[in-house]
C-alpha cells in the first residue's frame, strides 16, 4: 500500500482522494508532496520527483531496483529471486558466523573478561550483549584468518572486511576491541564497529565497504 509505505518516513494529511505531505527529498516549506492511493503513485510539485511504490523505496532508503523490489515482496509475502542472491546469501551467513564467534569470545573467552567488564561498567548486562548481538575480537593477529579461512578462504574474508591485506600477508582486522555488529534492515549482521581499549588508534573501527555494506546507506 503506497500510503503505508510514505508514511513511515512522511507525515501524510488527507487532502481530497489522496494525501499531503512535506517532500523529503528537498526542503520543502509549504506540503508540495501528494500521494495517490488509487493510482499507486507519488508526486512532488516543488522538486518534480515522483514515481510507484519501487521508486519510492529506492530513492529514500538509496537502493537498487533489485533492492526494493526485493524487500517489497518479502513483506509482501513474495517469493523473489535475482541471479546475485546465492551469493549474497553465502556471503551473510560467513558474515553471521564471524559475528557468532566474536559474541562467544565475549561471553566465554578468558581474553573476555575486561571486554565483560567494559560492558558491565558502561550498564549492559549479559541480556543486553544478547540483544545487540556484542562480541569481543580476540588479541593477536590471526584469530579470525586461522579460525575461517580455510572454512570460506582468505579472499572472501577481504572482500567482507574482516581481513587487511598487508605488507606481510592478511591479518584480522578488527583486534582486541570490544565489538558491535552493524546490521541490514532485515536484522542480518554485515559488518561491524570495534572499540579499543586503550590508545589503540583509531580508537573506533569499522568495516569498510563491502558487497553488503555501504556505510552511506
Amino acid at each position: 500500500d503506497m500510503v503505508a509505505l510514505v508514511s513511515r518516513y512522511v507525515s501524510l494529511v488527507k487532502a481530497g482522494s489522496g494525501y499531503k505531505g512535506r517532500c523529503p527529498f528537498h526542503k520543502d516549506d509549504t506540503p508540495s508532496f501528494v500521494v495517490s492511493p488509487e493510482k499507486g503513485l507519488w508526486h512532488c510539485f516543488g522538486c518534480g520527483e515522483g514515481g510507484d511504490v519501487v521508486g519510492f523505496l529506492m530513492k529514500i532508503e538509496r537502493l537498487t531496483f533489485v533492492e526494493a523490489a526485493k524487500r517489497l515482496a518479502e513483506e509482501a509475502g513474495v517469493d523473489f529471486a535475482s541471479s546475485d542472491d546465492g551469493e549474497r546469501e553465502a556471503m551473510r551467513r560467513m558474515v553471521a558466523a564471524v559475528a557468532e564467534s566474536f559474541a562467544e569470545n565475549l561471553a566465554n573467552a578468558r581474553e573476555g573478561r575486561k571486554a565483560r567488564a567494559y560492558f558491565e561498567s558502561r550498564g549492559f548486562d549479559e541480556a543486553a550483549w544478547k540483544r545487540f548481538g556484542l562480541g569481543y575480537a580476540m588479541p593477536g593477529w590471526d584469530h579470525v584468518k586461522r579460525a575461517f579461512g580455510g572454512r570460506y578462504g582468505i579472499d572472501k574474508l577481504v572482500l567482507l572486511g574482516l581481513l587487511v591485506e598487508g605488507e606481510k600477508g592478511t591479518y584480522d582486522r578488527f583486534r582486541d576491541r570490544t565489538i558491535f555488529p552493524i546490521y541490514d534492515l532485515s536484522g542480518q549482521p554485515i559488518a561491524f564497529g570495534g572499540r579499543a581499549f586503550g590508545d589503540e588508534q583509531p580508537k573506533y573501527l569499522n568495516s569498510p565497504t563491502t558487497p553488503l555494506f555501504d556505510k552511506g546507506r
